[in-house]
């Protein structure tokens, strides 16, 4: 009797997810899609499942989902492959969709219209985005204790599993210094980027999932930051696809080092030509913290930022 798709799909999740270094963010973001899949194609035999049931699915997203339910399906399918329960990969043979970015770059004008519309902790949580770099769930863990002597260490969750190029020991420069600086206000937290939720709950902490009650989680920063950006009206000649988020102070952070004559790649977390080697020092157990410099004063740049 052949394998249900479903079956199949549990053996994935159980055994080949399971085993891969996944951040519990990925990993829960792999789930919620075997959730859609099992939904949708779950029910059938995984070798029956044929070119027009999966290019079906596919056709139920926009074209930047489909395509990356379309790379998901084939390592499912190709792991199926490998363990002998079908023969043919349906997902590999559908054309892939043509995606078009639709979101703006931030502009330095743009930055800082809606650094005039946050509070505090927002324009905090910017200043920590544009002077290291850092993608908004590591701006979201940074954590005094991880401050020794004027460098911060941070481990990106998105990339610890490539190395070195993951483990930052940030040199810690003036206007880096500053910030941080801001950020020790009269709240006692252990988080760089924190605040006072509104209702001050037990309960609230527990339904979050969040280690300390001042804790700023990153979808509720991404949609602090949109509240801003909407109040500054900067953007509002675009589309709402089109206006750029929290993510996009990255990009522009690394055109103004760029701009500076600092390379920015290391602070971004890029793998450097020796990073593959440097992952045997993480397997054995010694970790090695690739050291690099943050700080930019934005006093000294006007609109004149080219975007890399």
């Amino acid at each position: 009797m052949s394998l249900v798709f479903n079956q199949f799909l549990d053996i994935f999740d159980n055994q080949i997810l399971s085993e891969r270094i996944l951040s519990d963010t990925t990993r829960d973001f792999y789930r919620l899609r075997l959730t859609h899949i099992r939904s949708h194609l779950g029910e059938k035999p995984i070798d029956e499942l044929r070119i027009a049931d999966v290019s079906e699915f596919l056709r139920k997203y926009p074209p930047r989902a489909s395509n990356q339910y379309r790379t998901f399906l084939g390592d499912i399918f190709k792991h199926a492959i490998g363990m002998g329960y079908t023969e043919a990969n349906p997902a590999v043979s559908t054309i892939p969709r043509v995606h078009h970015k639709k979101r703006q770059r931030m502009t330095l004008d743009g930055y800082r219209a809606i650094y005039s519309c946050a509070p505090q902790w927002l324009q905090n949580a910017m200043d920590l985005g544009i002077q290291t770099l850092q993608r908004r769930n590591d701006i979201c863990n940074m954590m005094f204790k991880d401050i020794e002597q004027c460098a911060l260490k941070v481990i990106q969750e998105k990339t610890k599993k490539h190395g070195a190029s993951a483990y930052l020991e940030i040199e810690i420069l003036p206007p880096l210094q500053a910030v941080i600086e801001r950020c020790r206000d009269d709240i006692l937290s252990p988080y760089l980027v924190h605040r006072l939720p509104n209702k001050l709950m037990r309960q609230n902490l527990r339904l979050t999932n969040r280690a300390h009650v001042t804790q700023v989680l990153p979808d509720y920063l991404s949609k602090e930051f949109n509240k801003a950006r909407e109040k500054s009206g900067f953007y509002s000649h675009l589309t709402v696809n089109e206006r750029p988020t929290f993510h996009e102070i990255r990009s522009l952070g690394s055109a103004i080092y760029k701009q500076m004559g600092v390379n920015p790649q290391e602070l971004l977390g890029h793998k450097g030509r020796d990073d593959s080697a440097m992952t045997e020092h993480y397997i054995s157990g010694h970790v090695v913290w690739t050291k690099v410099s943050a700080g930019i004063n934005l006093d000294d740049f006007r609109e004149q930022v080219n975007h890399i």
